[in-house]
Order: C-alpha cells, then structure tokens, then sequence
C-alpha cells in the first residue's frame, strides 16, 4: 500500500481538497491518502520575483524534505510555477524524492467545474509520473503532455488501458471507470 500525503498552498487549493482526497480514493484504491495540511506561506526563495513565479523543482525540493518521510508527497498550489527552459508548468513529478505538485494559475477559470476537472487531470497526471508513467501518446489518457490550457480540456481525467496495465504492474491499482474502454 502507497500512502499519500496532501499538502494545500492557498484558497483555491484548499476548496478543492474535499474533491481531490475523493477522487484519490476512487482513482487509486490502493493508495492510503492520509494527513492532509494546508499551509498559509512557503520561503521566499522559492519564488522568483523577476518571472512572478515559483521555481517548481525547488518546490518538490522542499516539500519532500519537509513533509515526506514515507509518504509520497503531492502539493497544490494557486501560484505560477517554471523550471529552467520552459515559460511555465502545469506540475512537476520527481520520483526520485516521491513528490509532485499541480501549481493552478494557469489552469484557473470562472468555470468551477472546468477549473475542477482540469486540477484533477493535473493531479492524476502528476500522480501518474510518481509511479513511473511517461507521457502517454493516447490522445484522451490523462499521462498525454499538455502543453496548453487546450490540451488539458481535451484529454479526459481517465488512464489508457496500456497505462493503467503498466500502474498495475507497479502495483497501483486503477479503479476500472478511471480507464478508457
């Protein structure tokens, strides 16, 4: 059994948390997802003030070494987050210290429920690269790269059967109505 921890950054993440765990639960029966922390603050070096945005490496960075331990850590945020050499991140997985973060600026909207299923294809993207999944080639899977807001409305918040086989393998189990027909 994997056991998760949530950790929430800012207003919008913290309306969304009842939703998330939910979705986690049903997505992955066999993930435990447990503590749940809200956090009002992060460190300021953390944030680039020239580019307005969090540098999303040093994010998971610190949210594994503070929050970690034996769990799998995933973060949501309501800021903007880069890595060097792109413009932005919707998230970023490194399972190498088991931790993602969703950041949802770009993924706002007035849409409640558009902005909704965009953060839960986010998380279950990022979710999905914690446990060894590449970008998936499936125009609907949930693991296809998005490069756009576009593309994230376009794939569905749901694995392919190639990719919820290669989870199973890795020994997460994908509930069946989170997989493609």
């Amino acid at each position: 059994m994997h056991r998760l921890r949530l950790v929430l950054h800012g207003c919008r993440s913290a309306l969304l948390r009842s939703r998330v765990v939910g979705l986690l639960s049903e997505v992955f029966p066999s993930l435990e997802v447990g503590e749940l922390l809200l956090i009002d603050a992060l460190p300021t070096y953390l944030y680039n003030g020239f580019r307005d945005q969090l540098r999303a490496d040093a994010v998971a960075v610190y949210l594994a070494e503070r929050y970690g331990g034996d769990s799998i850590v995933l973060g949501v945020t309501d800021m903007d987050g880069y890595v060097p050499g792109l413009n932005f991140v919707f998230g970023i997985a490194m399972p190498t210290i088991a931790t993602a973060v969703v950041f949802l600026y770009r993924l706002a909207t007035p849409n409640k429920d558009l902005f909704e299923s965009r953060v839960l294809k986010e998380v279950l993207h990022e979710l999905g690269h914690l446990f060894g999944l590449d970008h998936c080639g499936s125009p609907r899977c949930v693991m296809r790269f998005s490069n756009t807001v576009m593309e994230v409305d376009y794939k569905q918040a749901v694995f392919c059967r190639r990719c919820a086989e290669k989870l199973r393998l890795r020994g997460i189990e994908v509930s069946q109505e989170y997989v493609l027909p």
